[in-house]
């Protein structure tokens, strides 16, 4: 479910349209085909993606920058000041709300704070963790309390065991 205040906190904090947080959103998380349906239904009026003066707003930002490629989706890029505002907004609660029930032993917002120190606002680490844990869960490996996850780094075990049972 979208947590609207969330969603306009969001826009205010970055200081940008709905319009502009969908480019910025889809193109940081890649789901292209996302942005292709999206121009194809609501298409710009000069054959950009969102107009061209969105784009040079999101670039003058700091969120958006330009890439060598000619392909009008793939010649921008989220920056890396966009990449920590969302890791650090809606990072942690991606793990949080995948977590099983009962080994959360915090609420979100503790947790939050403790993952996002723990992990560096890295995305690649986030995204690692991400799947390890849904690895975890898929194949029946007991996690300890969500706070222990954070404390003993415990991503590093399912990661080992993840390796050995392939090695099987």
């Amino acid at each position: 479910m979208i947590n609207l205040k969330e969603y306009v906190d969001t826009l205010e904090d970055l200081g940008i349209t709905q319009v502009q947080f969908f480019y910025l959103y889809t193109l940081h998380t890649k789901k292209f085909s996302l942005l292709r349906r999206y121009i194809g239904l609501y298409p710009s009026n000069d054959n950009t993606t969102i107009g061209q003066r969105n784009i040079d707003d999101l670039v003058a930002r700091g969120l958006l920058k330009v890439t060598n490629s000619t392909t009008e989706i793939n010649k921008y890029v989220t920056t890396e000041k966009l990449n920590k505002y969302l890791l650090d907004k809606y990072g942690a609660y991606e793990i949080y709300e995948i977590y099983p029930i009962q080994q959360k032993s915090i609420d979100k917002y503790q947790f939050k704070i403790l993952y996002t120190e723990e992990i560096d606002f890295s995305k690649v680490k986030h995204t690692k963790i991400k799947r390890l844990v849904k690895y975890a869960i898929k194949e029946n490996i007991g996690l300890p309390s969500i706070t222990d996850f954070i404390k003993l780094q415990f991503w590093n075990e399912i990661e080992k065991l993840k390796k050995n049972i392939q090695k099987k």
